[in-house]
């Protein structure tokens, strides 16, 4: 058996072996009824329950998920002119951890503060050059 705490090995032990004649009684917190100092002291906030045994590498992924993003909306930007887009997130993890904002391969003139997610984009205005003749 293997105890994690906040996606953290604490604990391992091996259980008793063989068949069981105790009754099936599912218990969260405790040892066992009437057991003395048989309660945890502390609070539980995530109880998950599966049907397969988790390898060790598995268990932070059960407990770290991903970003809820909000869905950023279409916009068209003219040469010469600034776009500006709030964009938003959130980690539905407790405690939540602290997001940044980056762009991977950004064109030129776009920056993103890293912090509140707003992007900025001034579209350069190419002039086309004056034929000679």
């Amino acid at each position: 058996m293997r105890l994690y705490v906040d996606g953290v090995l604490q604990t391992t032990v091996t259980g008793p072996v063989g068949p069981r004649a105790a009754p099936p009684y599912l218990r969260i917190g405790s040892i066992q009824t009437g057991a003395s100092a048989g309660y945890l002291t502390g609070s539980i906030d995530d109880v998950q329950i599966f049907n397969r045994v988790f390898a060790p590498e598995e268990i932070t992924k059960l407990m770290n998920h991903a970003p809820v993003i909000d869905p950023i909306p279409n916009a068209t930007i003219l040469a010469g002119r600034t776009l500006v887009v709030t964009n938003s997130a959130l980690d539905p993890d407790t405690p939540a951890q602290t997001l940044s904002w980056s762009l991977a391969s950004p064109p030129t003139g776009v920056t993103i503060n890293g912090s509140s997610g707003l992007l900025t984009w001034r579209r350069p205005f190419h002039r086309r050059p004056t034929p000679t003749w």
